[in-house]
Order: C-alpha cells, then sequence, then structure tokens
C-alpha cells in the first residue's frame, strides 16, 4: 500500500511539472490555455464577490471595453486574452493571447488593444491590475481580474 501512494505522489509531481512545463513554454510565445476562469460565472455574478472599489472598476472598464468593441466590431472576435493596466489606465505590454496566432494577427490584436487605451484608472487601492478579458463575436464576454 505505501508503494501505491509513493507512485501515486511521484506520478502528480512529474506530471504537474510537466504542465508547468508546458504553461512556460506557452508563455515565452504570448500563448497559454484558454484562461477557464473566464468561462463559468456570470459577469455581474463575478461582480458580487468582489469590493466595492474593484466592482466599480471593472464594470467600467467592462463597459469602456463594451463600447471600443461596439466601434471596432471585426476586429476583437473570439479571443480571450491577459493584459496590464497601469495607473494611468493604459494598456501594458506583453499581452498574452489564448490562442496561437501569426506574428501579423498578434501584432494587429496589440495594437487594437492598445488603441482601447487609456481603460478607466484603476485606484490605488485595486489589488490587481492585470486584467484576463474574453471577447465574443462582437461583444465582451467577460472581464475578470488576476488574483
Amino acid at each position: 500500500m505505501k508503494k501505491f501512494w509513493l507512485s501515486a505522489i511521484a506520478i502528480s509531481f512529474l506530471s504537474s511539472s510537466a504542465f508547468a512545463e508546458s504553461i512556460k513554454e506557452r508563455s515565452s510565445s504570448h500563448c497559454v490555455p484558454p484562461f477557464p476562469m473566464l468561462n463559468p460565472v456570470d459577469q455581474a455574478e463575478y461582480e458580487k464577490g468582489l469590493s466595492p472599489i474593484e466592482s466599480k472598476w471593472v464594470r467600467t472598464t467592462y463597459s469602456h471595453l463594451q463600447q471600443f468593441v461596439k466601434s471596432h466590431p471585426n476586429n476583437l472576435k473570439d479571443i480571450r486574452c491577459c493584459f496590464a493596466v497601469d495607473s494611468s489606465g493604459k494598456v501594458k505590454e506583453p499581452i498574452i493571447f489564448s490562442t496561437d496566432l501569426s506574428r501579423n494577427e498578434e501584432q494587429k490584436l496589440t495594437k487594437e488593444l492598445k488603441n482601447a487605451s487609456p481603460l478607466p484608472k484603476p485606484s490605488s487601492s485595486l489589488v490587481a491590475k492585470k486584467i484576463f478579458v474574453g471577447f465574443g463575436k462582437d461583444s465582451v464576454s467577460s472581464l475578470r481580474l488576476s488574483r
């Protein structure tokens, strides 16, 4: 029985380190798995779990990005990404996308997202200034703060 548990621990350690290595490889190419934190929770439900300051910033940033997407309808479609926002509301590079993109596509989308700047300025008490954003066909589908 002891051998079984030692084997199970060794296998889980190896697979977790392989998974971490896989993430490291993908993130070095600015592509990571599809940000599962963007999937299950309804945006309004997600905002209820935030502090009032975080919730207000997420709501105004979501609204800002929604307006931006409506005025640029064909550029940000069905994509998820992660990027930092500086204290002035400027989108900072690198922007990490959830799918492999050609160099040209990545540059085009990076430029497009940087054109969305300035986003609402995050308050100094806002813990996370890195956000995950999911874009649908013609709208923002979700926005999450990194933790």
